[in-house]
């Protein structure tokens, strides 16, 4: 039941628990070329992008949209919620020193955002992130299965910093629009509404890598190449 209950925070850190935060509240970004827009809509002007692990601060917010300030950039702008996690006060991320902070040139690489989030407070038992020393190369445009693959990446990180186990082990491309997922032997110790909401996350971030076409496809595969899960939906 412990290991249930902690692959589920780590669901709760790759979807993102900014929906559960206030204004003033430390966040941090939980993946790499997001885009800062100047309104709360994929419709607005994209301003920069920002990478995993940068901190936040949130301003204001209209509905799954958040306004920040980036200390790092001394810049301000709004970002999907579903690409910021809550950061408890006590363990925020240190602030760089003024005279270190850096005005980032603005990328105009647009990109599709992302969804869900759940609760600020289940992600206590994970170590705060750091921000990165170095931003991480930016993923090419149109490459839709490396940003992917990181997504994954990053949720099996999180499985194994919180439960000690890996959870997923490989992605494979089947063809335009279908991608699975291979998962590991902790797959069947998940009941079927946390399996569900993995599933959920998953297709979502490969939507959201802009891959799938008009219908996006997720597999969830044991070892043998077998399907246990399928999820698919309109791009």
């Amino acid at each position: 039941m412990r290991l249930v209950w902690l692959l589920a925070i780590g669901l709760s850190v790759m979807s993102g628990a900014a929906a559960w935060a206030a204004k003033g509240d430390p966040l941090v970004v939980t993946a790499n070329n997001v885009n800062v827009r100047a309104g709360p809509s994929t419709r607005d002007d994209v301003l920069f992008q920002v990478f995993r692990d940068e901190p936040a601060v949130e301003l204001a917010r209209k509905g799954r949209w958040v306004r920040v300030e980036l200390p790092k950039r001394k810049r301000r702008g709004w970002i999907h919620d579903s690409l910021l996690a809550a950061v408890p006060r006590a363990a925020a991320p240190p602030q760089p020193k003024a005279e270190a902070r850096q005005p980032a040139a603005a990328v105009e690489t647009p990109a599709a955002q992302q969804q869900p989030a759940p609760p600020a407070q289940q992600q206590a038992a994970l170590p705060a992130p750091q921000p990165a020393v170095t931003p991480p190369p930016v993923t090419p445009a149109g490459d839709a299965l490396a940003q992917f693959r990181q997504n994954v990446k990053f949720l099996n990180d999180r499985a194994l910093a919180v439960a000690g186990v890996d959870l997923f082990t490989d992605v494979r491309q089947i063809d335009p629009s279908t991608v699975q997922v291979v998962t590991t032997d902790a797959w069947s110790v998940i009941p079927e509404s946390g399996q569900q909401s993995y599933a959920n996350a998953l297709l979502d971030r490969w939507r959201a890598a802009g891959a799938g076409g008009d219908q996006p496809t997720v597999q969830i595969v044991d070892g043998n190449g077998q399907v246990l899960m399928e999820k698919r939906g309109p791009s």
